[in-house]
């Protein structure tokens, strides 16, 4: 409800009775109003007519008014104004003042109270009815307290033990049923975390909670969570800290700002999977401001494989070269075992580029585990480096990823190790065994599979057998080599792999 006495108290006397005069006598012309914007038209005393804007804040408050007329502020037609719809409010509530005679908001918030202190699902139902039917003789802020009351109970009867997900479709079916558009939503949330009417953050979250973990309205939440973050961020942040607010995960949609308020204000951090989806939606709505602050935690905190590569080259089309650079050093510099930050360097900045960066990142290189691989990828770029090359340093996965830069020359030395991997009886940690997996693949790609079979297949299998897709992999592998009869493989096997 907008709140047109609070404005009109700070007027002079004799400005509001010469206002209340235009109003009487038919003067005020009510253009627009809306939620949060007024436009109007006032007739003066000698028939010209003042244009009056009024803006409103989220709390109902009057922010700004203007008048075209030449007095400076507080004028009659703005009295005028303010008067009219306050008299327009007045008869307004007078149609809802029966129903809250009558106990129709104690009425509901007492069957809500009663179902959560029953554990009761069809009491939750009961209410739920009630809300919905009785939802016209509520004023709009009994039926937002309405609504937040019922959203909670919600909240804390589903996680003190949901039976088929009864609770979760009384929710959906309360709020579904009292028309809330995306953006009321978004509203909604907001003035109910932002007017806290003496709730505690722990029962904030509770209500935030259920819109949040709601596929339906987790967007809509978390909009309107930022529409708080935004205006009051105290508020926003003691309701992130509490106990309360849980991080969506799993399908729920994600408004990349949320993530970053969660990256900024909160003392985890959850699941980097989270940060990789928030990170490819700021990508989609194209939200530089997010992106950056996304790849900068993530690079922080975990690694770049949470990073999608279309993060990059969007950075680099967009102008950003200089960030995207940045980003990619930092990835090269902090990881000391990860050969993927190498070859995202080389492959998104350009070889000239590259060139100029090389005696930078030479001394570093020196201190990778990495250092043959680049070697064997790179090595003219960094000639002082290359007496140190060693190929039995070499793990599959790195020959692998380098397969299409090794000459001619160290193609039979590689082969030779790993084959030599591959018929190692040592080989029996997860680790080694998932190493082997790139040796096959190497093989293959290199069309020299001539091996004993009895050496390493049993080995091979035994390291993917949990992992349908490796195996699927190997399979098809030996089917190309011609190999599945002399591994005791049989076609039915094959076929009932998924691929």
């Amino acid at each position: 409800m907008k709140l047109y006495s609070n404005k009109l108290t700070q007027f002079a006397p004799e400005i509001i009775a010469r206002g209340k005069d235009y109003f009487k006598n038919g003067k005020v012309r009510i253009i627009l109003n809306t939620q949060n914007h007024v436009h109007a038209s006032v007739e003066g005393s000698k028939g010209k007519a003042y244009k009056v804007h009024i803006v409103f804040g989220i709390d109902g408050n009057v922010e700004s008014m203007e008048c075209s007329c030449p007095y400076p502020h507080d004028c009659k037609h703005e009295a005028a104004v303010l008067l009219a719809l306050s008299d327009s409010e007045a008869k307004e509530l007078e149609k809802k003042v029966k129903g809250i005679e009558e106990g129709t908001y104690k009425r509901i918030v007492d069957s809500i109270e009663a179902a959560y202190q029953r554990k009761s699902l069809d009491g939750l139902r009961r209410a739920k009815e009630e809300l919905i039917a009785l939802r016209a003789k509520l004023t709009p802020q009994e039926l937002d307290k309405a609504t937040s009351l019922y959203a909670s109970t919600c909240y804390k009867s589903f996680y003190y033990g949901d039976v088929g997900g009864g609770v979760n479709r009384c929710f959906v079916e309360a709020i579904d049923n009292l028309r809330y558009s995306q953006e009321q939503l978004c509203d909604f949330i907001a003035n109910t975390l932002k007017t806290a009417d003496g709730l505690s953050a722990y029962s904030l979250g509770e209500v935030f909670n259920a819109f949040l973990m709601e596929e339906k309205y987790s967007y809509a939440a978390q909009v309107g969570f930022m529409k708080v973050y935004d205006t009051d961020k105290d508020i926003a942040v003691s309701l992130l800290n509490s106990s309360a607010v849980k991080t969506p995960g799993g399908d729920l949609p994600i408004f990349p700002p949320f993530a970053v308020a969660l990256v900024d204000n909160v003392p985890l951090s959850s699941n980097p999977l989270f940060y990789k989806k928030a990170l490819e939606a700021a990508l989609s709505l194209k939200d530089l401001g997010s992106i950056t602050r996304l790849v900068k935690f993530l690079n922080k905190n975990h690694n770049q494989k949470y990073i999608p590569e279309s993060t990059y080259e969007y950075l680099v089309k967009m102008g950003h070269e200089e960030e995207a650079e940045a980003f990619l050093l930092d990835a090269f510099y902090e990881f000391d075992s990860d050969f993927d930050s190498y070859l995202r360097l080389r492959k998104f900045l350009s070889d000239k580029r590259f060139k100029e960066l090389a005696p930078r990142i030479s001394p570093t290189l020196a201190n990778k585990s990495f250092l043959n691989a680049v070697l064997l990828r790179d090595g003219s770029l960094f000639p002082e480096h290359m007496r140190s090359l060693s190929i039995k340093k070499l793990s599959c996965k790195e020959v692998y990823l380098c397969r299409e830069d090794i000459d001619e020359e160290t193609k039979d030395k590689v082969i030779n190790l790993i084959k030599k991997k591959l018929s190692d009886p040592k080989a029996k940690n997860r680790e080694m065994m998932d190493d082997l997996f790139y040796g096959l693949l190497y093989l293959d790609y290199s069309h020299d599979f001539s091996l004993d079979t009895a050496m390493f297949e049993p080995l091979i299998l035994k390291s993917i057998s949990s992992n349908n897709e490796y195996r699927s992999i190997w399979l098809s592998i030996a089917g190309r080599n011609n190999m599945l009869s002399k591994a005791g493989i049989y076609p039915y096997e094959v076929t009932h792999v998924s691929h």
